[in-house]
């Protein structure tokens, strides 16, 4: 003879856990993207020492994040830039192509040229943040959540870039150097000064590295188009 079990009835508490089994504000990416946005200090300590099961793991939280900024950002980051006068001379012509495409590079893949900065940002910290004696690659793992963690906050931002082309990049900017500042405080254990001057000059430090490499690259780039359109001849 089968029992017939009552069910239970629907209440908002089943609803809600409906809701969190789909978001996942448990475990994995929902989960990950509000605590380290909230407790990243805690957060980073549970994950390099207690528990990771429940996050979800640095390279592939970073590696989404950024892939779903860059998508968003093809379709709504329009840069307007200039188009050659036949005036123009040869140093003018290049001038104006390396400004048009660093512009595109850097307004449609900023996220993603920090995350190949990665490496370098990790060993900054791993030197400005010495007396904590973690490992290098423990430093990498910090900069991932910090990264994605801030790249997903930024998706929004890049969404309505069109209504205010002129503000979206210094407001994710600012809202990336601010959350850095927050993450090198709470993680590090150390005083708001020291986590502004330290987040400030490890930003410049890594930004101008990595510059330096982009601009060789967008360098070699631009040389070939141009070489290959005929603008050097």
């Amino acid at each position: 003879m089968i029992e017939n079990k009552e069910l239970e009835r629907i209440t908002l508490k089943y609803i809600w856990e409906e809701i969190k089994s789909v978001l996942n504000f448990e475990k994995g990416l929902s989960y990950t993207f509000l605590e380290f946005l909230i407790r990243p200090g805690k957060s980073t300590y549970r994950f390099l020492f207690e528990d990771r099961k429940i996050f979800m793991g640095p390279f592939k939280y970073a590696f989404l994040a950024v892939s779903i900024y860059s998508f968003i950002s093809l379709y709504f980051v329009k840069m307007d830039i200039a188009a050659p006068l036949p005036e123009m001379d040869q140093s003018e012509v290049i001038a104006l192509e390396s400004q048009r495409v660093f512009k595109n590079v850097m307004a449609k893949y900023s996220n993603l040229i920090m995350f190949v900065s990665i490496p370098f940002t990790a060993i900054l910290t791993y030197l400005f943040f010495m007396e904590k004696k973690w490992f290098y690659t423990e430093h990498v793992t910090i900069n991932m959540y910090y990264l994605g963690t801030a790249t997903f906050f930024s998706i929004p931002i890049i969404i309505l870039a069109p209504f205010f082309p002129n503000v979206y990049a210094v407001l994710i900017v600012l809202i990336t150097a601010v959350y850095q500042i927050f993450v090198y405080k709470k993680t590090f254990k150390i005083t708001w000064f020291t986590s502004i001057w330290k987040g400030i000059l490890i930003s410049f430090l890594s930004s101008f590295i990595f510059m330096m490499g982009t601009m060789f690259v967008i360098g070699i780039y631009v040389g070939y188009q141009l070489a290959v359109n005929g603008a050097l001849n």
